[in-house]
This record gives C-alpha cells, structure tokens and sequence, in this order.
C-alpha cells in the first residue's frame, strides 16, 4: 500500500513539474538545451573513449593479453621485438604463459591478374589464433597442432570484402603469396585485425631458421592468472641472461624484464588527446550543470511567493524540496534524451575529423550499451546534484516576507544573490581554460606549419618500393634493382630530380645511437639516412661544407657519411667535423650486419628534420644506399602535379621487374597533411567546438543574472532616473556589476589554466603550455562577449520609465 501511494505521489509531482515547466516555456527550453549541450559532448566523446581506449579489442580475456618487455632502468623505451631464436626460446623454456605467440608485419607479394599487389602481411606463429582466442568468421583458423600450417592462410575480413566481394567460395582457393601457393581456409570477423593485416600467413618459428626471410617477431603471450611480477622475473630472467650472453649487443648492461599489458603494446596514437578531451567535455558539462542550477536559482527566488503560499496552506518543507527536485530531474531527462539523440550526430561528427591511421583497426566506435548507461547515468547524477541547492533554498524560505511582497518581484536574499553571482564566475572562469586550451592548439598547430623545413614538400612524389626479401635476398641485389631504377628515372621528361632514403623527410627515417670516439657516450638516437648522390636535388636541403655523397662512393659502398649542423654541435661541439669518424654499432646486427660500423665525415648539410611541434633540429647522418641496401622510399621532385608522374614511374619499375609492386604513392605535401597536420587540426576544431558552447552558455548565465537584477532593481532605477541620474549613469551601474564578476572570473580562471596546463602539458603534447599569446587571447574574447551580453541589460535598465517604475507596487 505504502508503495502505490508513493508512486501516485511521484506521479502527481511529475503533472505538477510538468504543467510548471510548460508555464515558462522559455525557461525551461533554455535549461534542456544546456543540458543537452553537456550531454550530447560527454556522451559523443565517452563512446570514442570507450571504442578506441577502454575496450579497443575483441581478443579473449585481453587483459591477460601481454608484451614480453626488456628495458634498461635509466633509459626511457623498452623493447618488445626478438629475433627468431630469441622467440623460440621464449615459447620453450617460459613457464608463466599458456602461450606464447610470434607475429610480424610484413609485406606480402601477391601476384594475380593485373598488377602485382602489395598486402599486408601478418607471419602468425601456428599457434597465434589459439592464444588470441577468437575463433574464424567463415571456415576455420589454424590451429597449434596443424598439419603443415605454412601452406595455409587466413584473410582479414576488410580484404576479404576489398578484393573478393564477401564471396564466401574463396575457402579452399590457392593463393600464391611470397611465391608460395597457401590454401585458404578462413575468414576471420570483421574486428580481429590483429596488426592490421590483410592476409595471416601461419608459421612455425625454429631455432636457426628464417622462414621468408622473417627474421624479427613481436612475441604476445596469454598471462597464467594470478602471475606476479616475481613470478615473471624468476620465470624469464634465466632465459633473458642466457640470451644477453648469447647476443650482448642486443641488450644494455643493465636490464629489467617485465610484462607490458596489450593495450599499452598497441595503444591509439590520440589516447592522451583524448583523454584531455574528455577533460574538457568535463569542465563543458560542469559549465552546462551550472547553468541550469543559476537558472534553477533564479526561478526558485522568482517564485518565493507561490512557495510560500503553498506552506501556508500546509505543504511541509519535505513536500516542497520534493516538488521542486523532481522538476529538476525532469528537465535532466528531457536533457538528457535530446542529449543523447543529438550524440548520434556529434559522434559523427569527431570520427569525421578523427586523424587516419590513429584509432586500433579493432576498435568499433559506436553509442552502445555501456555508452548509453554512462549517459543517463551522468545525467541524473548532474541533475540531482545541481537541482539541490535550488530545492534547498525554495523549501527553507520564510512566510511573512514573500507574502508581504504582495506581487513585487522580490528577487530574493542578498545570500540568493551572492550564490548566483559565485555560479556565474564558476562559468566564466571555466570558459576561460577551455578557450586557453583553443588557443594553445591553435598556436601548436600554427608552429607547426611554421616549422622550419629545409626539405621542400611541394612538387614532392613519394612511393614506396618494399623489396621483397625472397626475391632480393641481399643488399648488392637490392642495391642493383635500385640503382638501375633511378638511371631510368633522371631519363624520363617532368622529373627533375630523383631521391632515394629509407625514410622521407621531414617524417623521419630509420634511427640509431651514435659513437663518436674520444667524446662521451651519447644514448640519444640520430636520423640514420640510407640516400643516393641525388638526394639533397631532389629534397632542396643545402650543403654547408666539404661535399655530398657522389656516385663513386654510392657504388664502392664507402663508409662515408655527410652529417648535418645539429650533429656537429652535439659530437664535435662545434668543431670541425671533416675528417672525423663515428660509430654506428648497430648496423652490426641484421639485418644490415656491417663488416664496419665506422664512417668518415665528408660533408656537413643545413638541418632539414626538426621536431616540428618544438622547432627543434634533429641529429642526422647521410650514408650510402648501398651499405645496407634497405631503402626504399622515392623522392621524386617534378616540374608538374608530382601525381601525374605516378603512373609513368610505375612503367619504369614494371619494365625492370613485372613482379615488383608499389606501394604509398603520394605528394609530400599529402603525406604531411595526413600524418602531422590533420592531428593538430582535431585537436583545435575539437576543442575550439568545446570552448565555443561553453562560452555561449558562460554568457547566457552573465545575461540571466544581469536581466534578473535589473527585473529586481525597475524601481530602484526610477528613483535615480527621477532625482537625476543620466542615461549613462544607469548603463555604468548595471555594467560594474557584470565586469565585477568577469574580473574575478578572469583572475581565477587565469590560475587554474596555468596550474592544468603546467600539470598536463605532456598530454598536451606542447613544449611550452604557459603560452602568453593563448591565455591574452582567450582572456579577450571573453571580455567582449561578455561585455556584450552585460551591455544588453545594461541597456534595458536605462531606457527604464521613471513613472511607470514608481508606480509598481
């Protein structure tokens, strides 16, 4: 009984909030929409927080999913990639696993009808779908105990749909990949892409041997539970001390060996940025809660009278808190539904400007179930939360006064007042840093399309030529295809230079540690540039001193390098560097493995690869291709669109090797929109979207507050009007108040953006978060929207009759 009168009760507040709401349509429209504003921002960004870093994987028990990570202590960075034999002793010897996987990355030849066809391949130890624990789409995966694995393959949904129109006959058809014929045998769903791969080609991994040529996999292990990190120090520290005797220049002298969980092993390239968008979706919904409380406030003081007679006629306080509480919570799940409505379109929105290639392939971005709980959740939290002191202060008012007031606009205590003052400044201050964090993004992103660039990105062709190791086993093979290529290219008309590195500049290239004999040990890497004698043409980078690689060094393989400014400075300190020689030791292991790791200094270039967030240039060092033989980037610079040159280069590498593919065929200047600037491009359309629709409701609060003041004060006003204040007089009065608050709002807002940018600028990924030029900016824009929504009342007040003010009751 005491329930069916509880929720006729609850009913009967839900008609009377209701009919209330309808009453003052204008109200009411104005609290949704700034709770649906908040809601709609959370609930978009939460669900591509929950796709792309709380549950980006459709592995089983993926927590149990590891990484076998060897580190140095004193060092940053730990290391996670093995060579064959490193893998198979893991796989032998390590009891901690219930196994223990290998996989790559690979390119894989594919030749059918056409072009040859690059795919990206995946060498999967036989083992591999067993410790991943997702079972195949179409047909079946391969197993730890198949028969002869290395004749099967497996594709990825994507390329299944890509290449073969979702036919599900391609089961049991004979692929020839690498030059070796594999069965299919399954189609695995459309969220298991595992290192993004197109096709799995399963392997069994033995010591001693290479199978295609693979000599490096990336082990993944399934954790026993309950395994300690004592446990996993007992367990592989044997192995890793056997190895580091076996192979001690694969592993520093002092090591640590611990396991690195899956999502952190392949984490999205934004993960930080979007956890401090999701920060600032935060101080939104904190700035769209507060709005609708002020307006709560406000409401709750206009209507002191009707309160009052409803406790004269004998509605006890508990009665009225309830009353007005559950009009709160109605208004949080008209805001909330809207909210959640309108975050349909507001994911659609970010993954539209979401960066390529930054969230998992796994990850599946969408408003599911634990998305959608988390928004109404949030929305009756808020509500309750920011509906209480409102509540509060309509159920403890007093009787006589309101009564008294007899329908004048009381407006409420000076204590009322002071409350909604506070709430304003709590908005403003928090638009402040989120315009500050707009302001920062611009600048970064700014920077960076300002970085300083001595390699010039316009008229710039890339392709990529990934050899395969089959087929062009050896560097002097490799070296040779390379070289017949690029005489062919200087040939053809609308190429004006054509450049060869394992790396294209300014993105970056191959890195490695630097020794400079008789100078301290420096742990700090250097850009490692493998390049022909046509490089710096192609590129536009200037040389200083000495001279440039030239074909008799490119074709004698000398062990000669061409160094740029930043080296110098860092290994000779200034000094001359010509003639000098350094050590690249590393070039001893595969799958270079140098005779000799010295190399004569003949030539010093301009810096030309900097940090472009920072403007900071980067050590590099140029050798010969032919050393290594592992370049296999074109640079072609043309006198045209560099895209209309594609295909005719692509006859060049036909006529050399029908079989060999190209691959990444872009402008520079594409190449640089897509890996550098797109990133800086979300984060500021991102946040300057936050920044805006805070503003908006920071000011729609100045406004309420103002308009509410001066509805209070008419009187007031037409008193001074009549004994002689000017119409000036007025405006200034009704604008010291408003500039009072933004004062103090600016002061508050000022410090807690200095204090959240100086503890989370790493996130931010700036090198100088305390940036003058953002927070000035952002301080502005704020004090001229707010001078204009506090000018509007301002403006009302003064145009105040003095006669029909003082004739109110």
């Amino acid at each position: 009984m005491n329930l069916w009168v509880w929720l006729e009760s609850v009913l009967r507040d839900a008609r009377i909030g209701s009919r209330a709401l309808m009453r003052n349509k204008g109200f009411a429209a104005t609290a949704v929409l700034s709770l649906a504003l908040g809601i709609m921002a959370a609930a978009s960004m939460y669900s591509v927080l929950y796709g792309v870093v709380l549950e980006p994987f459709p592995y089983k028990d993926v927590d149990n999913l590891v990484s076998i990570a060897v580190r140095n202590p004193e060092q940053r960075g730990w290391r996670g990639s093995y060579t064959v034999d490193e893998y198979a002793e893991f796989a032998r010897r390590a009891t901690i696993f219930e196994g223990v996987a290998a996989s790559t990355i690979s390119d894989v030849l594919w030749i059918s009808q056409g072009e040859p066809l690059r795919l990206r391949g995946n060498h999967i130890s036989h083992n591999g779908f067993d410790v991943m624990g997702v079972p195949a789409m179409l047909g079946r995966t391969v197993t730890a105990t198949e028969s002869e694995p290395d004749t099967k393959a497996v594709l990825g949904y994507r390329f299944w749909v890509r290449q073969f129109g979702g036919d599900t006959s391609v089961i049991g058809q004979t692929l020839v990949l690498n030059g070796r014929h594999r069965t299919v045998v399954g189609v695995m769903p459309p969220r298991f892409m595992f290192r993004g791969a197109d096709v799995y080609l399963p392997t069994v991994y033995r010591t001693g041997e290479t199978p295609e040529q693979v000599r490096n996999v990336f082990p993944t292990a399934r954790r026993k539970a309950g395994v300690t990190q004592a446990q996993v120090e007992a367990d592989l520290g044997p192995i890793i001390t056997d190895l580091a005797k076996r192979f001690p220049s694969s592993y520093p002298p002092k090591w640590r060996v611990e396991l690195i969980s899956f999502k952190e092993t392949f984490p999205s390239g934004i993960r930080e940025v979007l956890w401090v968008m999701f920060g600032a979706v935060g101080l939104l919904l904190l700035i769209s809660c507060v709005n609708v409380s002020s307006l709560l406030l406000a409401r709750a003081s206009a209507r002191q009278r009707e309160m009052a007679m409803r406790s004269a006629m004998g509605a006890g306080r508990s009665r009225v808190f309830r009353q007005l509480l559950t009009e709160s919570l109605l208004l949080g799940l008209l805001g909330g539904v809207a909210g959640v409505m309108g975050s349909w379109l507001g994911l659609k929105a970010i993954l539209a400007i979401v960066p390529p290639g930054v969230i998992p392939d796994e990850s599946e971005v969408a408003l599911n179930l634990p998305v959608l709980l988390f928004s109404f959740t949030l929305c009756l939290l808020t509500t309750l939360l920011f509906g209480l002191a409102p509540a509060l202060h309509g159920a403890a008012g007093e009787l006589s006064n309101p009564l008294k007031e007899s329908g004048r606009a009381s407006g409420g205590s000076r204590r009322m007042g002071l409350l909604r003052g506070a709430l304003v400044v709590t908005e403003l201050s928090l638009a402040i840093i989120l315009l500050s964090g707009a302001g920062l993004f611009l600048r970064t992103l700014v920077r960076q399309y300002t970085a300083p660039q001595a390699a010039d990105i316009s008229n710039r062709l890339v392709m990529r030529l990934p050899l395969s190791a089959q087929r062009y086993p050896t560097a002097e093979r490799r070296s040779a295809f390379l070289g017949q290529l690029l005489e062919r290219l200087e040939t053809l008309p609308g190429i004006r230079a054509a450049g060869l590195n394992a790396g294209v500049h300014p993105l970056g290239s191959w890195t490695f540690p630097v020794q400079a004999p008789g100078r301290p040990e420096d742990t700090r890497s250097v850009n490692f540039h493998q390049v022909n004698a046509g490089y710096l043409k192609a590129t536009g980078i200037d040389l200083r001193q000495g001279r440039f690689l030239e074909p008799a060094d490119i074709g004698a393989r000398r062990n000669v390098t061409v160094v740029n400014e930043m080296f110098v400075r860092r290994y000779f300190g200034g000094e001359p560097a010509i003639g000098k020689v350094v050590r690249v030791s590393r070039l001893r292991n595969p799958p270079v493995s140098a005779a000799n790791d010295q190399f004569e200094v003949i030539g010093v270039v301009q810096d030309a690869l900097h940090d472009l967030n920072s403007g900071e240039a980067r050590a590099e060092m140029y050798v010969p291709y032919t050393i290594a033989g592992m370049a296999d980037y074109l640079v072609i610079h043309t006198a045209g669109d560099p895209m209309s040159m594609a295909q005719a280069i692509r006859q060049q590498v036909y006529q050399i090797d029908s079989s060999q593919f190209v691959d990444d065929t872009r402008s520079l200047e594409t190449m640089m929109d897509r890996f550098i600037y797109s990133r800086g491009r979300f984060q500021v359309w991102l946040m300057s979207v936050f920044a805006v629709v805070g503003l908006v409701l920071s000011l729609i609060g100045v406004y309420g507050l103002l308009a509410q003041i001066v509805s209070m004060q008419r009187q007031e006003f037409g008193v001074r009007m009549a004994v002689g204040a000017s119409f000036g007089d007025i405006v200034r009065m009704v604008l010291n108040r408003g500039l009072r608050l933004m004062a103090l709002a600016l002061a508050i807002g000022i410090g807690g953006t200095l204090l959240l940018l100086k503890r989370f600028s790493t996130l931010l990924g700036v090198a100088d978060p305390v940036d003058p030029v953002s927070l000035a900016g952002a301080c502005l824009c704020l004090f001229a929207t707010g001078l204009a929504a506090c000018l509007i009342p301002a403006l009302r007040a003064a145009r105040t009759n003095p006669v029909q003010a003082l004739r109110m009751d």
